[in-house]
């Protein structure tokens, strides 16, 4: 044992450098030798066996789990189980691969590197994954995941050759019935074709168990791959016609590990003069799945018939464009909807001209439990944040969305959303315009507002601006406001004053400050929390360009229990004359907020509280603003008082009432000096 300690030390040392690997801490590295010596095949062992082992290290409040896979030399395990970690979100801190030989005498066993060059069915790999508890914090079902993928994959390279020699046979079966079927069967068993499963029973006899190949050999394993796909297979009303029919199940779009769009392939043929079906797991290769369907074998039927209505006949420009579309299309679904069908939405998309349109349309595949959201847009409106929201919008539709798949094709961004079947389906224009403004963006809004709007506006100078508005004036600003900031800025640099707006919202109000100039920070809260209001968050962005700009501060702020949205008008006149120096910045401006006074009221009680600090030396200008804030109905009440005596439009009892109000309003001031 110690021997074979030392030579896996070496190895895994030649291996970091060649692979050019980052020594790891001595912890991980004793602790992967060990998981490998563990893992070292033995001599009664099947040959293309595998195994697993994990262990977690923890340091401090650090963790990670360290899973050390063994595997055969086969490119297939290494895909699937990338595959999976992709699927599931999971990305692992480190992953190592070696592939080694080891071979045995009757004393002793020899342990050596192979390169990619030096394949041989006696090589095996080990894999070593390092995976952050903050990813995945118990590892037990992620083991159990990673040992039935790599048990479905040894299915699947155990019984390939069976499933190939398979599909030979029903190709030559099926030709008479449906020589085109047989073409593409042909066509996919020349290494077009993965093959995962494959299941055989005849018609004749429902109740006969059928002969399993690959992954669909162990019920259990494939329920751990396709969970639910074997009672929606049995749900299905299964065609009967000689030749090939897809299946469209949504337990087809949850697969474990693969990545690419697993399929369900029914094939029904004769064998011996019986009826057989034929159900195949599996899915095109890379070079399939973009080979032109026009010219693949199978399809080309499809593309004859519709090459044949009158539109391509007609327009060598359709017929072109929409070959294009046609030839990237899922193979799977163009044999599963009539060629007619295609022709309305792809025509569709080459119709796209205007950046904010988007095509909608359902596709209802034969035999199948879902349908199909066929979607496309313009390539640049496409991304992840869009993904999300046409998701989110397809959900809210009470759709339930099974997986997602999406491409590119020149120009275009085209996805297929398939949903479960369902008869409450909504308005297919509803649906559309909701998807629609997922690809609509600020700018998009500002612009048509500005030309909803553009009597005696300059109109290219303004969209030439929205093109170069900064993402901050975006994320801060609804684009019907950018209208409303273009025209301002062009009134300020006439007559340069500060302009103010007030809105409210959920958490109180939002102050807007327009500006000539930048205001210092301290004086602008200064100015807004005299008025009884508390700031919370403030941000800053420049509108326009160096030549002609203006500077806006957007102030969130909290308001006292006694304001309400009816005294926003005045609160927005009164802000807008004090920092433009009209009107006093005051304490007592918190009366605005506390009793609703204007500010020429306002400033009738400063001038007041000014006046009495003259005859009353001995108080001092902030107590008696404290006071006057502080019971604040006597204060309104004297200024009722005032504005009774000269106000020439006043009721002619007003007077009388200010001094009841006033003298009730005293009654609760307790404090003598307040009195």
């Amino acid at each position: 044992m110690r021997h074979m300690r030392q030579q896996l030390l070496s190895l895994i040392s030649e291996a970091r450098q060649q692979h050019l690997w980052q020594l790891p801490q001595a912890r991980v590295q004793a602790m992967l030798l060990q998981q490998a010596l563990k893992l070292l095949p033995q001599p009664t062992q099947p040959q293309h066996s595998t195994a697993i082992t994990v262990h977690t290290l923890a340091r401090h409040n650090l963790h990670r789990h360290m899973i050390l896979i063994r595997c055969p030399d086969q490119a297939f395990y290494l895909d699937a189980i990338k595959g999976y970690l992709l699927r599931k979100d999971i990305q692992p801190i480190v992953q190592q691969t070696i592939v080694l030989s080891m071979e045995c005498d009757a004393n002793s066993c020899a342990i050596d590197i192979k390169q990619p060059q030096h394949h041989s069915d006696h090589n095996f790999m080990f894999i070593a994954l390092h995976i952050s508890t903050t990813w995945i914090h118990d590892c037990q079902s992620l083991v159990h995941d990673l040992q039935a993928i790599l048990h479905a994959v040894a299915l699947s390279i155990q019984d390939f050759g069976s499933m190939q020699h398979k599909l030979t046979t029903m190709a030559q079966s099926i030709r008479h019935d449906a020589p085109h079927d047989a073409d593409l069967l042909d066509w996919m068993h020349d290494n077009r074709y993965l093959l995962f499963g494959m299941q055989t029973k005849r018609m004749d006899e429902p109740t006969q168990r059928p002969q399993r190949l690959g992954l669909m050999r162990q019920q259990r394993t494939l329920n751990t791959m396709l969970p639910q796909l074997a009672e929606q297979l049995e749900a299905l009303h299964l065609p009967t016609s000689i030749g090939m029919h897809w299946l469209h199940l949504h337990a087809m779009q949850h697969h474990l590990y693969s990545t690419t769009r697993v399929e369900l392939l029914h094939i029904c043929w004769r064998q011996q003069n019986q009826l057989m079906q034929t159900t195949v797991i599996g899915h095109f290769s890379r070079s399939a799945r973009h080979a032109n369907a026009s010219q693949t074998p199978g399809f080309i039927p499809h593309w004859q018939q519709m090459k044949g209505t009158p539109l391509l006949q007609q327009s060598a420009f359709y017929l072109r464009e929409i070959r294009t579309l046609f030839d990237r299309m899922p193979k799977s679904l163009l044999a599963s909807i009539a060629a007619p069908a295609w022709l309305k939405p792809l025509r569709s998309i080459v119709d796209l001209t205007v950046p904010t349109h988007m095509m909608v349309h359902r596709l209802q595949p034969e035999h199948s439990n879902m349908d199909y959201l066929f979607i496309a847009m313009h390539s640049r409106r496409f991304g992840p944040n869009i993904m999300h929201h046409i998701l989110e919008v397809i959900e809210h539709t009470g759709l339930r969305v099974h997986n997602h798949d999406s491409f590119g094709i020149g120009p275009y961004r085209v996805l297929f959303i398939p949903v479960a079947a369902s008869a409450a389906w909504p308005n297919m224009e509803h649906l559309k315009q909701a998807l629609q403004s997922c690809i609509i963006f600020w700018k998009d809004r500002a612009r048509s507002y500005i030309l909803e709007h553009a009597d005696g506006l300059d109109v290219p100078t303004a969209l030439h601006e929205i093109e170069h508005i900064p993402r901050i004036y975006q994320e801060i600003f609804t684009p019907e406001a950018f209208l409303e900031h273009h025209q301002l800025r062009h009134e300020m640099h006439q007559h340069p004053r500060v302009h103010l707006r007030v809105h409210s919202n959920d958490t109180g109000i939002e102050v807007q400050v327009l500006s000539p100039s930048i205001i210092p920070l301290g004086k602008l809260i200064d100015h807004i929390q005299a008025f009884g209001l508390t700031g919370t968050q403030e941000t800053d962005v420049d509108f326009g360009n160096e030549q002609s700009s203006i500077h806006i501060s957007r102030i969130q702020c909290l308001v006292p229990d006694t304001f309400s949205d009816a005294q926003i008008p005045i609160l927005q006149q009164a802000l807008e004359a004090v920092l433009n120096d009209t009107a006093a910045h005051d304490p007592l401006n918190a009366l605005l907020t506390q009793q609703g006074l204007d500010v020429r009221a306002i400033a009738v009680l400063i001038c007041l509280r000014n006046h009495l600090i003259q005859l009353m030396p001995e108080t001092g200008l902030n107590s008696l603003s404290h006071v006057m804030l502080q019971h604040a109905p006597a204060t309104q009440a004297l200024y009722r008082i005032f504005a009774a005596q000269h106000d020439p439009k006043a009721e002619h009892d007003a007077r009388i009432q200010a001094e009841a109000s006033l003298e009730q309003a005293m009654r609760d001031v307790t404090h003598l000096s307040d009195d």
